[in-house]
């Protein structure tokens, strides 16, 4: 067994029961004898589970025994946590290359410490190395572990609770005659989520984890703007309306983000299930027996993907203005850009058009450019004033402005804000595992609508218009922010929507 492919041909007869085949040099009936439960695995994660579990004495004499994990690990840590874990390395093999060569240093209770302290708030176990004791100690501190299994209020030690973490330190040091640590790397979530215990009347249980600096606050839904005002006004901690993951946005505390959703509407559909992971999951199930064709069908038309043998989920990948949320990878890579059917932005544009604000802003302070316009200075809901971050308002119609809209970009900059540098297609769909069937070799996938070109754009009225706004977060550009949204949502029977205000890109830059 040298290669991912040989791995994966070894499951795959594993589950088949296909007795007296051999991969490489590894006969199936041999694997299916020494690992417990090996013989009823259907899947990469069945295989894994049955391997990370087996006696750490058992040898298969291939390299499945590098997915055994140290027995008093496995001990120490809880099923949830496990299973979590065997989940993340079975897609990890999953998504490898057929031709990549397996990694004959592979350690699974390195992986398993790494993934730990990745998901567990930088917490891991150090000192596992400690437990390489002679197998006649094994067997008492495997039963010591599970005697003293009472002493914390869960049944187990749960590694994000404090006082957990160090009553598991004193018990395992005292077995081992030597100090046992934790390591607890304190997260920007965990000081932010602290002081904010300090400063409201939170509990454990009003924050969800979504990810290691990624947190959600359980608020009563009528309450959450009070509160992302409030927190908005403690020092590090600001609130940005448009942050992703939230219809409202987050409240951002130095590198990490808190959604504040609503404390009586948290079933699956608001737990943090991503739509690009729907797309993402659903397709790798159907392409787990071999290479499909995918074909979406839009109330336009269709989108024709060749071969897919795998799934990216690359949305974190924006370096050098890309807009794919997943690729498919073909007979040639499809990069595509996920939108759900609410979807009411193009993308933030901070960046892209930060000149744009910053002039319009010294135009306005001028008084000779759009003689309506004027700043005020911004004051919270407690009264207080915000230093250097004003807001506009008409002094016409003594009014608060929502936006400047400017319609008239540069061109070129439609291209790069709609399909990015790496050409994405654009596929709108709130999914549901019902948007996907199987016919053949064809994966269908039912959609709402599909954008490839500019002529597509202009068909459903969603041309990129800038919307130059109010955000108290923004103090570099005095409290105005650049967003850009689709021209349907900004414009209603082909009037300006709101207390809006239509500028010229062209005046505005001049």
């Amino acid at each position: 067994m040298e290669t991912y492919g040989d791995l994966k041909k070894t499951i795959k007869a594993i589950s088949r029961k296909q007795k007296g085949e051999k991969i490489g040099k590894v006969a199936v009936d041999a694997v299916i004898s020494a690992v417990p439960g090996a013989g009823a695995a259907k899947s990469v994660y069945d295989l894994v589970k049955a391997s990370f579990g087996k006696p750490d004495t058992v040898k298969t004499d291939s390299w499945l025994d590098k997915l055994d994990v140290d027995d008093h690990m496995s001990a120490i840590v809880d099923d949830t946590v496990e299973n979590d874990f065997l989940e993340f390395i079975s897609k990890e093999i999953e998504g490898e290359s057929d031709d990549t060569k397996l990694d004959p240093n592979f350690n699974m209770s390195k992986k398993m410490q790494a993934h730990l302290k990745k998901q567990h708030s930088g917490r891991s176990i150090d000192g596992i190395s400690s437990f390489n004791l002679a197998k006649e100690q094994k067997d008492p501190i495997t039963k010591y572990l599970n005697s003293i299994a009472y002493k914390f209020p869960k049944g187990y030690p749960d590694i994000n609770n404090t006082q957990d973490v160090l009553l598991l330190e004193s018990l395992l040091s005292e077995i081992l005659g030597k100090d046992f640590k934790i390591i607890n790397e304190v997260t920007d979530a965990e000081e932010g989520i602290d002081l904010l215990k300090t400063e409201f009347e939170f509990g454990d249980e009003d924050f969800k984890k979504i990810s290691n600096n990624r947190y959600k606050i359980l608020v009563p839904r009528s309450e959450r703007f009070d509160y992302a005002q409030k927190m908005d006004a403690l020092e590090d901690f600001t609130f940005d309306p448009n942050s992703k993951g939230s219809s409202m946005g987050a409240v951002l505390y130095k590198g990490a983000a808190f959604l504040l959703k609503p404390s009586n509407a948290q079933g699956r559909a608001s737990a943090g299930t991503e739509n690009e992971d729907i797309l993402s999951n659903e397709l790798k199930k159907y392409l787990e027996d071999g290479p499909k064709n995918v074909v979406f069908i839009g109330s336009n038309k269709n989108y024709v993907t060749k071969g897919i043998k795998e799934v990216f989920d690359v949305g974190y990948d924006v370096a050098g203005g890309k807009k794919a949320d997943v690729v498919l990878k073909g007979d040639k890579d499809y990069p595509i850009s996920i939108k759900k059917d609410n979807a009411g932005f193009w993308e933030s544009a901070d960046t892209r058009y930060k000149d744009v604000v910053l002039k319009l802003s010294e135009k306005i302070k001028r008084g000779d450019f759009a003689p309506e316009l004027t700043f005020k200075p911004f004051t919270d809901k407690l009264g207080n004033e915000k230093e250097g971050i004003s807001i506009m308002y008409n002094e016409d119609t003594d009014k608060k402005v929502t936006g400047v809209i400017v319609t008239d970009l540069p061109s070129k900059d439609e291209q790069s804000i709609i399909f990015g540098s790496d050409n994405a297609v654009v596929i709108y769909r709130t999914y549901s595992p019902k948007d996907f069937s199987l016919e053949g070799d064809t994966i269908k996938v039912e959609v709402s609508k599909i954008i490839e070109d500019l002529e597509d754009v202009k068909e459903f009225n969603a041309e990129p218009v800038l919307n130059i706004r109010h955000d108290s977060t923004r103090k570099a550009t005095g409290g105005l922010r650049a967003t850009v949204q689709p021209e349907n949502l900004i414009y209603k029977n082909g009037s300006l929507t709101g207390d809006k205000i239509e500028l010229s890109y062209n005046e505005i830059m001049k």
